[in-house]
């Protein structure tokens, strides 16, 4: 197509630059079979990252192809159209969640650095929380936590457990899955020692995800080590969890969480 008009695209698998061009499609899904759709991204000619995903039971579904980087895939559509301008649903959809105006859209992408500084703006329904994050001693940590956010991971997604003064809880994304599951690697320097901590979330040694937690009062149980020597992790019931940043601004946004609160997306800074 040369962006002039609409262009059939169909169902299936397309690789934009070779089957579609980047811009913004629409089909129309009937009800009688709803519309699965999802963006992936290709790196080296591998698709290995699913970037959105989404579910319409009925009703114009937008989605939007950025470049050649991105590839397509839906099932039970009718064939989609490429339309000119903008719509408000342009970034695959916007949608009311708990009240809340979303993006579904991925942010920008950058390649993590692990000599790099790095701070985050988590942006809520209650407002936004600021924070460093703690690249020096937890880099596996914080190139996972980085990554999940630019990817749009955590975009639209659930603060789904709130324990006043102790801590709230967030990770999965806007279907409530978690990412792929990762190693520990503490370090002594991981305290739990005052509000506003980040730390991840964990179902015992080795298990971490994209879930992580934020703290309203010191939590010291939660160290990995004690009193300069690493914690029995690997025996079951030992809290050991990894701090990989802390709040700077916006902790009386982190107490006025409550369960069932969006976080809306997060920002990265780079510095």
């Amino acid at each position: 197509g040369d962006g002039t008009g609409d262009e059939a695209v169909g169902p299936g698998m397309h690789l934009v630059g070779q089957d579609i061009s980047p811009g913004q499609y629409r089909a129309e899904v009937s009800g009688s079979q709803p519309c699965y759709w999802e963006r992936l991204r290709d790196t080296k000619g591998e698709l290995n990252s699913i970037i959105t995903n989404n579910l319409a039971e009925e009703g114009t579904v937008y989605v939007t192809i950025k470049d050649s980087d991105h590839a397509f895939n839906s099932s039970g559509c009718t064939d989609w159209e490429k339309v000119d301008g903008n719509r408000s649903e342009d970034g695959n959809r916007s949608e009311k969640v708990g009240g809340t105006e979303c993006d579904g859209d991925e942010t920008s992408r950058s390649t993590y650095d692990p000599n790099a500084s790095y701070s985050v703006t988590i942006k809520t329904n209650k407002g936004d929380i600021e924070a460093d994050l703690y690249n020096n001693i937890a880099s596996t940590y914080v190139q996972n936590f980085v990554n999940l956010a630019e990817s749009g991971f955590y975009t639209c997604s659930k603060w789904h457990r709130v324990i006043p003064g102790f801590v709230i809880q967030g990770g999965t994304n806007a279907e409530g899955k978690q990412a792929d599951q990762f190693d520990d690697v503490f370090h002594p320097d991981m305290k739990h020692d005052s509000p506003g901590i980040l730390s991840m979330a964990n179902a015992g040694f080795n298990t971490n995800t994209s879930q992580f937690f934020i703290t309203h009062d010191a939590t010291p149980h939660l160290d990995p080590y004690v009193n300069g020597q690493l914690k029995s992790c690997e025996v079951r019931g030992t809290s050991c969890h990894a701090v990989f940043g802390k709040v700077t601004s916006g902790m009386d946004v982190v107490l006025a969480i409550e369960q069932g609160d969006i976080m809306e997306s997060v920002e990265v800074q780079k510095k």
